[in-house]
């Protein structure tokens, strides 16, 4: 008899659909079927090209209403229920946590005694500004609501399921490090030979000269994003006479910010507001360092890209994926969110000192290699099979 997994998630992300068509194939073998239902197709501030591939597990939206509430998305009156009802799954996952119709799924989970597991990403932080207290304060009130009762977490890295267990009490036994990755096909950079053509054609095509050193940012120009860090330590570095260009690859509200700023009107600051997925892999080569310096991101795959494409990389603490990957001086430079200062001694050790940035890069490329698309699927498989083999829930 066919089993069914139904996985619900609030809006599609490409590496999702990715993940989920990986897994499907491994499932298949053991004639359990995966169901992909979102509650939006894209976000407002964020639209995502169509994936390029054909996938057999196609997200079918569930249509309802969307508002935002403190400056964050939030989805009403779709109708979960319906739809489970119809296919009456054996395991369902629900990612994130703060949408009204997850709890109805959950709940409904609960009501028909079925395996119900959240896919749980980094809870917000507190960071700078009051408001951002009271956010986080409401998340983590949410998230210990929604936790409870459930069969198990997968968790994007260990560094989530600690702070998540903190949090909320939520045994970290219950808990399965899914290793929170990216399609490493559309990143992957397998040499340094190839490295270094791609980044004379990108280059070339940008007319910026082989020797100059790049700092790169990717991702929506919000806040949140440590733009304004980011920004004031390139000031600082300089007003001390060296020579960069920041390249900065995304749009958001603070993009006057970005245009506005003297570095920008002195041709410092490069602004690429979109690119095609096939042409990520050749601006990546073309970064010297790439910086995150996000005051908070629940992962941020962009220090998993910049691994895969053999590019070092620069992350604030504000990134959970620096619990995970970035190992101060071995694989990353890291410093303390929002502290301009530090980022800054990090941007000057990374232009003074190449052999650094090599062995980092070195270093980052092999550690990347279990943190790939098909090395979470397999993590899936193996806990979903035992979790459906379980003779308490098994139908």
């Amino acid at each position: 008899m066919t089993k069914k997994v139904c996985i619900i998630s609030r809006v599609w992300f490409p590496n999702h659909q990715c993940l989920f068509e990986r897994l499907s194939l491994l499932l298949e073998l053991n004639n359990v079927e995966i169901k992909y239902y979102l509650l939006a197709d894209q976000e407002f501030n964020r639209p995502w090209e169509n994936f390029d591939g054909i996938c057999r597990v196609s997200p079918i939206v569930i249509k309802g209403f969307r508002t935002k509430v403190f400056s964050r998305e939030i989805f009403f009156f779709n109708n979960v229920n319906s739809v489970l009802n119809e296919i009456n799954p054996d395991l369902i996952v629900l990612t994130p946590w703060s949408e009204p119709p997850l709890y109805e799924a959950k709940n409904w989970a609960k009501h028909h005694q079925k395996i119900c597991i959240a896919w749980v990403m980094g809870p917000r932080k507190v960071y700078l500004y009051p408001f951002d207290r009271i956010r986080v304060l409401i998340s983590r009130y949410i998230i210990r609501k929604f936790v409870s009762g459930l069969d198990e977490l997968f968790c994007y890295g260990k560094g989530v399921s600690i702070e998540i267990n903190r949090i909320t009490g939520f045994p970290l036994s219950k808990m399965t490090c899914v290793k929170h990755s990216v399609d490493n096909f559309t990143y992957e950079i397998s040499s340094l030979s190839e490295r270094n053509s791609l980044n004379s054609i990108a280059r070339d095509a940008r007319s910026i000269s082989k020797d100059k050193f790049i700092f790169g940012f990717v991702g929506q120009l919000i806040m949140r994003k440590g733009i304004t860090t980011l920004l004031e330590s390139c000031q600082k570095l300089d007003s001390l006479g060296y020579k960069f260009k920041l390249c900065i690859l995304g749009r958001g509200p603070l993009e006057n910010l970005v245009l506005e700023n003297q570095l920008y009107k002195d041709g410092k600051i490069i602004v690429i507001p979109r690119l095609h997925t096939r042409e990520l892999k050749g601006f990546y080569s073309m970064i010297s360092c790439m910086i995150v310096p996000s005051l908070f991101d629940d992962w941020c795959t962009v220090v998993n890209e910049s691994f895969h494409s053999r590019t070092p990389v620069i992350c604030s603490t504000g990134a959970y994926s620096h619990f995970d990957l970035i190992e101060d001086r071995v694989t990353g430079l890291r410093f303390n969110a929002a502290n301009s200062e530090q980022l800054l001694e990090c941007m000057k050790l990374a232009i003074s000192n190449p052999e650094l940035l090599e062995n980092m890069t070195t270093n980052a490329y092999h550690k990347i290699s279990s943190w790939t698309i098909d090395e979470s699927a397999k993590i899936w498989h193996d806990r979903i099979i035992n979790l459906l083999g379980d003779n308490g829930k098994n139908c």
